[in-house]
């Protein structure tokens, strides 16, 4: 299509094998959950990440990501969002990092703190931070990397999630090897897999409460249904 593999376009086109696995898992009746506990571990054996979940689409996983990060898995905090009063619901996203999809983290309730320096880094932790968010393409436009922030962070226990959606998948992912907990990438892109996938990676803990926190369970990312097909489809 002389554009990549861009979502307006349909994406990539999808591997034989993948078209085959999607065929079989939609001949079969599944418990969502279970299916998901195995494909964590299978994502984790492919990927050498901790854990990992299948999601409908990356922008799915940045919002996901993000409602793990600021309710976890607490029932009561997870009904409640997007309404995040009272609880720690500002996200540190480099001004040269600010994307589109951003908007997945925001609706969550969040809001944004644009940093470009350490000293700015520093200004925006001397209030409550629920996580940092970077933009895995745009890094190197920033004034402050990655190693940098999570020696900063992490000691705080503020997790990192990075958005690689439009990258190459890596084993293990550079990004979680360099300090993330949380990395996404695009299942319908370079992977070749079905378009409506995605894919976040990193911290089992975060991961599990990402789950928690979408479809088929009662919260916000309810409408955000990933299908047995998309996650058979994935790995």
């Amino acid at each position: 299509n002389c554009c990549s593999v861009r979502t307006m376009h349909g994406g990539s086109l999808m591997l034989p094998q993948v078209k085959a696995a999607m065929d079989a898992a939609a001949r079969q009746f599944v418990n969502l959950d279970e299916l998901m506990e195995a494909a964590g571990r299978r994502i984790a054996e492919l990927t050498q990440a901790e854990w990992g979940i299948v999601t409908c689409g990356s922008a799915a996983a940045v919002a996901l990501g993000t409602a793990a990060c600021v309710a976890g898995n607490d029932p009561v905090r997870m009904l409640r969002l997007p309404f995040t009063d009272g609880m720690v619901n500002r996200v540190i996203i480099p001004a040269k990092q600010r994307f589109a999809y951003d908007q997945a983290v925001r609706m969550i309730g969040c809001h944004i703190v644009e940093i470009d320096t350490r000293e700015e880094l520093d200004r925006a932790l001397e209030e409550p931070v629920a996580l940092v968010v970077l933009l895995g393409k745009q890094e190197h436009l920033s004034g402050v990397r990655l190693e940098e922030i999570a020696s900063v962070v992490r000691p705080r226990g503020i997790p990192i999630m990075v958005d690689a959606a439009s990258e190459h998948i890596e084993r293990p992912s550079p990004w979680l090897t360099r300090g993330a907990d949380l990395v996404i990438y695009s299942g319908g892109k370079f992977l070749r897999g079905p378009q409506t996938s995605g894919l976040l990676l990193g911290d089992k803990r975060l991961c599990q409460a990402a789950w928690r926190n979408g479809s088929p369970h009662q919260a916000l990312g309810r409408p955000m249904k990933v299908s047995k097909e998309d996650v058979v489809g994935v790995i």
